[in-house]
């Protein structure tokens, strides 16, 4: 339990710090393509993975970003960030990974940094990502 409230208060203190230092999406559209390659192999073998509840929860507040993050692709683009997050990736690099995963295969993408920020929040905030 203090592991997971810790975890949550260093994601928190991360996303504040970052919104507080200015704009970040400049120049992220032009790393993406060769950014979340790298991320993705910098997972840990065994992703944490929610249990039916936090699985329930995360759906539930997820879609309230965006109606389409309702299945299980939903899911395992949570676990996969949950496992950059952990992995210790940079929150500007964070941010691209959930852009790109969160709008690939959607016809509503990912809008900003500012909704990417939200959906890396709930994802650190559900209790699974640990």
């Amino acid at each position: 339990m203090t592991k997971r409230i810790a975890t949550i208060l260093a994601l928190l203190m991360l996303l504040l710090t970052a919104a507080c230092s200015g704009p970040a999406g400049t120049g992220a559209s032009s790393q993406a393509p060769s950014q979340p390659a790298s991320t993705v192999t910098a997972l840990p073998d065994t992703l944490p993975a929610p249990d039916a509840d936090e699985q329930k929860a995360l759906l539930a507040e997820l879609s309230g970003i965006n109606l389409e993050f309702t299945d299980g692709k939903t899911v395992e683009d949570a676990r996969r960030v949950c496992g950059s997050l952990l992995g210790g990736v940079p929150l500007d690099r964070l941010l691209v990974t959930v852009t790109d995963l969160f709008s690939s295969g959607r016809e509503t993408p990912v809008a900003d940094d500012e909704e990417a920020r939200r959906i890396l929040l709930v994802i650190g905030a559900n209790g699974f990502c640990r």
